[in-house]
């Protein structure tokens, strides 16, 4: 599925909980959550949220947010 479309309002979307800015998950974090499809997600700023993308629609309501497993989310400075 084609998802260049998403790019572009990318930087508009927010997490609905915390306002926080949406990137694309990277693959490594992808695999380390279990899901092998690049672009099939996309990740809370601070890296502790997934928002799945279901059917090319990123799925951000606040009762669908994957919490990332402690240890998991990646290190912040």
């Amino acid at each position: 599925m084609n998802l260049d479309w998403l790019n572009s309002v990318l930087p508009l979307l927010r997490c609905p909980d915390t306002h926080q800015s949406l990137r694309w998950a990277t693959p490594d974090e992808l695999t380390r959550l279990g899901l092998a499809a690049p672009g099939a997600a996309l990740m809370r700023a601070d890296g502790s949220r997934l928002f799945y993308i279901d059917d090319g629609i990123p799925n951000l309501l606040p009762q669908e947010l994957a919490a990332i497993p402690a240890g998991q989310a990646p290190a912040h400075d």
